[in-house]
Formats: C-alpha cells, sequence, structure tokens
C-alpha cells in the first residue's frame, strides 16, 4: 500500500523542509505570546497604579 495518510516522508528531502517550517511557526508563535503576557503585565501594573493600589493607604498619602 502506498500513499495514503501514514506514508513515511523522504530523510532529507520533505520532511526536512516540513520541520524547519514547523519549528519556525512554533517560535514566531512563543514570540508573539511571550510579546503579549508582557504588554498585559505592564496594563495591569498601569491600571493597578491608576486606581492607588500601590500599596499605601488613603490616609497616609
Amino acid at each position: 500500500m502506498t500513499g495514503g495518510p501514514f506514508h513515511a516522508l523522504p530523510a532529507g528531502g520533505e520532511g526536512s523542509e516540513l520541520l524547519d517550517h514547523l519549528m519556525s511557526d512554533f517560535l514566531i508563535k512563543g514570540v508573539i505570546v511571550v510579546i503579549a503576557l508582557l504588554v498585559l503585565a505592564l496594563g495591569m501594573v498601569v491600571i493597578w497604579k491608576m486606581i492607588g493600589k500601590d500599596g499605601t493607604r488613603g490616609h497616609d498619602r
């Protein structure tokens, strides 16, 4: 049985290109997630400071 969904990729041919593409896709998505988390953390800090929850009490200011 040749072809089909479970055929082996040739060594060093299309398989390595596919692996390179998948790795670069994974890295790009990882960088996007890290940047999004940094932006989220920065936004949370800014909001926290704006509402006055910086650790000081209201009458201590």
